[in-house]
């Protein structure tokens, strides 16, 4: 359990650390730097990051609306249960040794905040990712803790539909 959360909290790090490196260079004041992000460039990079990671997987991504600025805080929530997603899907998904298809689908009603997120995999393993292992505790902790709405749907592979309402950014504090 020990080795299992260690694994997790590293991946999550490495999350972060893609995350400061996006913002870094594309603020000149590196103090402003993480006070919010854009949410489509983000998810692209973190799904760049996995497809670098797990060899043998195609990653598909695609973002529909407007661009939306999130809180940095934000987009590590939704940074660290897309991880969690994924995980799943690379270890429950597929055979041992056969890759396949995991896929992040996010679109923002027009004129709004409100974000629907589509995670999943082609592949026929979904009722171990259904259990109660960490991973999935952590997705549904995470679900909760941003007020999303989250559901399952097993009828072509394991895919985790997510909608919730993203909080505008918080202006940064003047000296």
């Amino acid at each position: 359990m020990l080795r299992e959360i260690d694994h997790r909290v590293k991946n999550n790090l490495q999350m972060v650390s893609s995350l400061v490196s996006l913002r870094s260079r594309s603020s000149a004041d590196p103090s402003e730097a993480l006070n919010s992000l854009k949410a489509s460039r983000f998810l692209e990079a973190l799904f760049v990051r996995f497809g670098s990671s797990y060899p043998g997987f195609s990653f598909d991504y695609d973002w529909k609306g407007s661009e939306v600025e999130v809180d940095s805080d934000v987009g590590i929530d939704l940074g660290v249960m897309i991880n969690e997603m994924v995980a799943n899907s690379v270890k429950h998904a597929f055979p041992p040794g056969q890759g396949g298809r995991i896929f992040l689908e996010a679109s923002i009603e027009e004129g709004t905040r409100n974000l629907s997120l589509r995670v999943g995999d082609d592949g026929g393993g979904a009722s171990s990712a259904e259990g109660g292992g960490l991973g999935r505790k952590i997705i549904d902790s995470m679900a909760q803790y941003l007020g999303a709405e989250l559901r399952v749907d097993v009828s072509r592979g394991f895919v985790y539909r997510l909608e919730l309402i993203l909080p505008a950014p918080k202006m940064p504090e003047q000296p």
